[in-house]
């Protein structure tokens, strides 16, 4: 809370908001693991993620950084954090209010809202985008060539002897067995309007059908979304913005949230 006097202001009171991610342990890269671990203090107090407690357990500064962790600034200026005391020392105010919710004794730092639900958000993710990637995948028409033949090696796809262009051999005639090239099965498929595509007698068609849409993707998701809900303290309606029971049922989530 810095006192910046301004022209035709009345206050000169000012705040500024900072990033919690900025509050890191000083000394290290933020984002790094030891940069979050409890630094122990000459006069007995420690500092843990950028808070620094005192030998009597009483909060008495912050380590700002003065780049967030994640920005390119923070690899150029490493080392670069600010000590701002939890209260001045002339007029005994506080100079950084700390919003957190407290949930134990000697608690330094909040946890997130979605702490408890984090696995779960993770993971409906994932199968989400598992979902929606074989809808993709099935909307395609697919269709596989199924043969007995066996392949031709890419290897012998060669003649043993090198042959002239045009199929004739090194001395100008017509090559012989060992020369002559083995026969090129034509491969190539094309789906289109009215085709008839002819196949070789042992050959045949095969559709791929991987069963997609899943018909109980809502109803999985919808119980997780429940569940997570109930995690974080939130009407399902309310979490999904999604009102389809009664006024009364729908105001009486709003009203609980």
């Amino acid at each position: 809370m810095p006192i910046v006097p301004r022209k035709h202001s009345l206050y000169d009171l000012r705040l500024q908001l900072i990033e919690a991610d900025r509050v890191t342990n000083p000394g290290m890269f933020p984002m790094s693991a030891f940069a979050q671990q409890v630094r122990l203090l000459d006069n007995g107090g420690f500092i843990s993620q950028g808070v620094e407690v005192g030998p009597d357990g009483a909060v008495e500064a912050y380590h700002v950084a003065q780049w967030h962790p994640l920005s390119q600034q923070a690899v150029r200026h490493i080392g670069d954090w600010r000590r701002v005391p939890a209260f001045g020392a002339k007029t005994g105010r506080k100079n950084i209010i700390h919003l957190m919710p407290f949930e134990r004794p000697e608690q330094r730092r909040g946890v997130s809202m979605l702490a408890p639900v984090i696995e779960q958000l993770k993971q409906l993710a994932r199968y989400s985008d598992a979902e929606l990637m074989a809808a993709v995948v099935s909307a395609f028409f697919t269709v596989f060539i199924k043969s007995q033949t066996p392949e031709i090696p890419l290897g012998q796809a060669i003649a043993p002897e090198l042959t002239m262009p045009g199929g004739r051999g090194m001395d100008g005639g017509m090559p012989t067995t060992s020369q002559a090239m083995p026969p090129v099965r034509d491969n190539s498929f094309q789906l289109g309007n009215g085709n008839i595509l002819g196949l070789n007698p042992d050959e045949s068609v095969e559709f791929a059908n991987p069963n997609r849409p899943n018909t109980a993707f809502d109803g999985f998701v919808s119980s997780v979304l429940k569940q997570i809900g109930v995690g974080l303290g939130i009407p399902y309606e309310v979490l999904l913005k999604h009102f389809s029971a009664s006024y009364s049922a729908s105001r009486a989530g709003m009203l609980q949230f």
